[in-house]
């Protein structure tokens, strides 16, 4: 993308921003198409893209949330583990409020609502 610029901290720390904002926008258009119905037709995306970015417990609630709809609750929650094994294996932490909410509506069986950002 910036191949022509000299890397300097300033351009490394732009890039990197920028690249935080495109995560962010793909997970909005992801959240977008849940709220429209069509979670069957994102749950491969969201799995892929969960395994390209594992530390983004947003891209886990997604998946979540579309396997969920889809009907797919053991899946929704093996995917929940796996977020959580990584969170732990990679920054000793255990996954968020959002992600254990989420875990705790699937586990009632109650329909999740769309990822928040955050």
């Amino acid at each position: 993308m910036l191949a022509d610029v000299p890397s300097t901290r300033w351009v490394e720390t732009r890039t990197a921003e920028l690249e935080q904002l495109r995560l962010g926008a793909v997970e909005d258009h992801a959240d977008a198409r849940l709220r429209l119905g069509l979670h069957a037709d994102l749950v491969e995306e969201l799995d892929r893209q969960a395994r390209e970015h594992p530390l983004r417990e947003r891209r886990w609630a997604l998946l979540m949330t579309a396997l969920a709809r889809c009907g797919r609750r053991a899946e929704a929650l093996d995917a929940y583990q796996r977020a959580r094994r990584l969170l732990g294996a990679e920054l000793g932490l255990e996954p968020g409020r959002r992600l254990r909410e989420l875990q705790q509506a699937i586990l009632v069986n109650d329909a999740p609502a769309p990822a928040a950002a955050g």
